[in-house]
């Protein structure tokens, strides 16, 4: 039996944008996981960023993909538009937890004008205490960073949304 083959990076990053779609037409918005991003998707205010870049090792891999996020992140800035970027890093492979880092490295480069929930297809189910299973319902085909623009939540009106609150730190 054969290995099938290796996808190019094209063709890769293609198949992870497909898949995000799959998961936010067939989970997200069904499910009403997250309120906040919802009416950026609905309205297609949204852009889905497939990173090839390798990350097998803690490092310089994890630090160049980190850069190459914020990369993304600041070309998105300037298309006022795009309310939502979400990063898929189909070529990951550590765990959930070195994920956070990355989702940390890329918030440091990329500055405050975003902010970033990570989500993992590996975390499991804890039960112990309800916001212990937000990682679990953020199981996502590849992992990814969901970045939504700061100004969105400052525009945000107090009722939006259902079981999620968000409380701005700047005032």
């Amino acid at each position: 039996m054969t290995a099938p083959p290796i996808p190019d990076d094209a063709t890769l990053e293609r198949e992870a944008v497909r898949l995000c779609r799959r998961y936010i037409d067939e989970v997200v918005l069904p499910f009403d996981f997250c309120p906040w991003a919802a009416p950026a998707l609905r309205q297609q205010r949204v852009e889905i960023i497939a990173l090839s870049q390798p990350v097998a090792t803690l490092g310089p891999p994890l630090v160049q993909a980190a850069r190459q996020g914020a990369r993304a992140l600041d070309r998105c800035w300037q298309r006022p538009e795009l309310e939502l970027v979400l990063l898929v890093y189909p070529r990951f492979r550590l765990a959930r937890a070195d994920f956070d880092a990355l989702v940390r490295a890329v918030r440091d480069e990329a500055g405050a004008r975003f902010v970033m929930a990570a989500f993992h297809p590996d975390a499991t189910a804890d039960t112990s205490h309800p916001e212990r299973l937000v990682p679990f319902l953020r199981r996502s085909p590849d992992p990814m960073v969901q970045a939504l623009r700061k100004d969105v939540l400052d525009r945000i009106e107090p009722g939006r949304g259902t079981g999620t609150a968000f409380v701005s730190l700047d005032r």
